[in-house]
């Protein structure tokens, strides 16, 4: 009696868990296509900027900003293109495009990703930022496409 007692809670047991495994691998209700691109994320302006009511012609010539969309960057987790602006020779503001997340995973940990890594991007003035744990992929990705921005911004 005891013996079977044993069977059963274990058979309970096993099916409790396959049902739980394939409820996480079922895929969603309907596929991530586009997802929402993180917010762009700007530069503090500095202590040296005009200020933004100050007459046009006080700033000078070669500041003007300039923005540039790097290449498409794919990866086997998701594609999306980092646009950056440039205000004289410092990044200004660091945004994603395009961003298409392959399932609702991808679209988690690049959403929690993506942010940092613009943050990171304003902090170092560069596309030399660290690679966010868990996110490898799209951090190398992010760096491809944000180097190729800068390039075409001339930076």
């Amino acid at each position: 009696m005891r013996k079977f007692l044993y069977a059963l809670l274990g058979t309970v047991a096993g099916l409790g868990g396959l049902i739980g495994l394939k409820a996480n691998l079922a895929p969603a209700d309907t596929p991530a296509q586009a997802a929402d691109a993180p917010p762009a994320v700007e530069a503090p302006p500095a202590a040296d900027a005009p200020a933004a009511d100050a007459p046009a012609g006080d700033a000078p010539a070669g500041d003007a900003p300039k923005t540039a969309t790097g290449d498409l960057a794919t990866n086997q987790y998701e594609s999306f293109q980092v646009k950056v602006t440039v205000s004289g020779k410092k990044i200004s503001k660091v945004e994603i495009e395009a961003l298409k997340p392959k399932d609702a995973r991808s679209k988690q940990v690049t959403g929690d990703a993506l942010p940092k890594l613009q943050k990171a991007t304003l902090e170092a003035q560069s596309a030399e930022v660290d690679t966010v744990s868990g996110a490898t992929y799209t951090t190398k990705s992010y760096k491809e496409s944000l180097q190729s921005a800068l390039d075409q911004a001339g930076l």
